[in-house]
């Protein structure tokens, strides 16, 4: 499970969401699919429910959707965007 980090603040619009992330200085923005999965990170949804939505939404193949959002969550996990939350 994954969690927001602490120190990263989003707004979403029509066009995505922007994440500001206030220790860094830095500034994100994502189209509306990573919009999608930065919201399902915020309400805790587990990697197999975003995966589920986004395929479903998409009308995309599961595994490329997988493959894709694990990848995304990744980055964000490297630039310290979003954490493992631990907690079940």
């Amino acid at each position: 499970m994954y969690q927001l980090a602490s120190h990263v603040r989003s707004v979403k619009d029509a066009d995505g969401t922007t994440v500001l992330d206030i220790s860094q200085n830095m500034i994100l923005a994502l189209n509306g699919t990573g919009a999608f999965i930065w919201e399902q990170l915020k309400q805790g949804s587990s990697l197999t429910a975003m995966v589920d939505a986004l395929a479903s939404a998409a009308g995309v193949d599961r595994s490329t959707v997988e493959t894709d959002t694990q990848q995304f969550i990744e980055d964000l996990l490297q630039k310290r965007l979003v954490c493992v939350n631990e907690r079940k």
